[in-house]
Order: C-alpha cells, then structure tokens, then sequence
C-alpha cells in the first residue's frame, strides 16, 4: 500500500483570486438565472461557480479548478502483479479501448490485437507506446479487424 501526497503546485495549481469575478445581478437577470451558492455556470466557454451571493446586487463567479489549491492524497493499494506479457497488454488494451470486442494474441515477439471495429490511427498509437513503454523489449504488434 501506498500513500501519496501531492501539493497544490503539482495538482491542481494554486488557488488565484484573478480567476474569480464578480458579475452583476442584472446580468443574471437578463438570461433568467438566479444564481445560488455552489451553481455551476458557463460565462463565455468558462466554466465557474457560484462563489458568494450577494442578493440585488451581484455574484462572485470562481473559474478555478475545484481542487486549486488543495492538497491531493492517494492511497493506492496494489491487489495484483501482471507477470505475462499477454495479460500486460490486454490490461493496456482494456484501459485504452474497452474489452468489448478486443481479443489479444501473443507469440514469441509478436503481439496480435484483433478488434470489432477498426480503430482510429491515434488509439493505435497510444496502444503502441503504452505496450513499448510497458515491455520494453522489441516486440512487432499488429492490428487486425
């Protein structure tokens, strides 16, 4: 078992009060919102919530992350050890393109990926990376419908 702590710098940044804005009633009021404490709401493609209201005269809008500024804790318990390379790369597979549908073959250096539906050039890219980074042994993968 683990436990691991990340600080606000490497998770979610630093809560800035230069993402917050205050935002006049009238505002609301002219696109029928009534705007409450902890409403999430879309002012020009941003995402903010409702941070304080202020009834008649305005709302404070904060576009920071919810978790700016907070402290990130894991605690990450480890239940199984993949040893073969097939079930490694059918872990990859799952995570990345589901296990509907996807069948993996491995023999000597060579890795089979055969799927329902083709798969878009980026997915079999990652995949790709994702199994080198993994194996790090020079195997030849392949995709098949």
């Amino acid at each position: 078992e683990y436990r691991l702590e990340v600080p606000p710098e490497k998770g979610f940044g630093k809560w800035d009060s230069k993402l917050t804005e205050n935002i006049k009633f009238s505002s609301f009021k002219k696109q029928n919102i009534n705007p409450v404490k902890g409403m999430i709401i879309n002012i020009g493609g941003r995402l903010g919530r409702i941070a304080l209201v202020i009834p008649g005269r305005f709302a404070k809008v904060d576009y920071n992350h919810p978790l700016a500024g907070k402290e990130l804790i894991y605690e990450i318990r480890i239940i199984n050890e993949l040893k073969k390379t097939v079930d490694k790369v059918k872990a990859i597979t799952n995570f990345l393109i589901g296990r509907e549908g996807v069948t993996v073959n491995v023999k000597e250096k060579k890795i089979m990926i055969r799927t329902k539906e083709a798969l878009p050039s980026n997915v079999k890219e990652l995949v790709k990376k994702m199994v080198k980074e993994t194996l790090k042994k020079g195997y030849n993968l392949t995709f098949t419908k």
